[in-house]
């Protein structure tokens, strides 16, 4: 790719509201996306008035074989770390951005951060707390969400659990608000019906504030399937 042809973002928002712009122009009716895939992506392409079709995802991403029967002509993917699954496509697509006069400052400073290595020693301290924190999520999971299933805890900073019982994902999450513990339904991520889940991120909290907080999600669960 020529240099020339990759322009700087200021965030996914932006993107997605240019894009968005650019295929209402060119008469696209709807942009397919992910199911489950991001509420926030879906609600910010429909307010540009373009449809939402939802294709699934499995264990090595989207679903070609379901994209091509929907006709859709365009479709949104994320090749890495997908939101809530956290799989990973095996087939990695050229992407374009299209955007205008992004400031310099913030280019130059990361560009600074780079060079002096001080980027690096930050990232390092941050992948080993993530790790610790996510580890000890998914050992308070095992402890008070048993036949609880965790799916790809190698991605992003947060994880998708589901649940094999029958009850709302959204009355867990309510439940678990009212108690303190913020929580996303896995529901909310999804346009066809689905099984209960939740959406669980661990960056912003201690290990003893990860274990209470599923302790509590494991009391809430109680309540609702007995």
């Amino acid at each position: 790719m020529d240099p020339g042809e990759v322009i700087i973002v200021a965030g996914v928002a932006q993107a997605l509201g240019l894009i968005a712009q650019t295929l209402s122009q060119e008469g696209f009716p709807a942009i397919a996306v992910e199911d489950p895939g991001s509420l926030g992506a879906r609600q910010h392409l429909r307010s540009w008035n373009l449809e939402t079709p939802p294709i699934p995802v499995d264990v090595d991403g989207i679903s070609v074989d379901n994209l091509r029967e929907s006709g859709a002509p365009a479709v949104l993917l994320t090749p890495a770390h997908q939101f809530p699954t956290g799989v990973r496509c095996p087939l990695i697509t050229t992407k374009r951005y299209a955007d205008l006069g992004n400031a310099v400052l913030p280019q130059l400073v990361l560009a600074q951060l780079m060079e002096s290595g001080e980027m690096q020693r930050q990232l390092r301290f941050l992948r080993g707390r993530h790790r610790r924190r996510r580890d000890a999520m998914v050992q308070a999971i095992g402890t008070h969400l048993p036949g609880a299933v965790v799916h790809d805890a190698a991605a992003g900073l947060h994880l998708m659990v589901t649940f094999d019982a029958d009850f709302a994902d959204t009355e867990l999450a309510a439940g678990s608000l009212a108690r303190g513990v913020k929580v996303q339904p896995l529901s909310w991520h999804h346009q066809r019906p689905s099984g209960p889940g939740l959406v669980l991120g661990y960056a912003a909290s201690a290990s003893t504030a990860i274990e209470d907080g599923i302790a509590t999600l494991g009391d809430v669960l109680r309540g609702l399937v007995g």
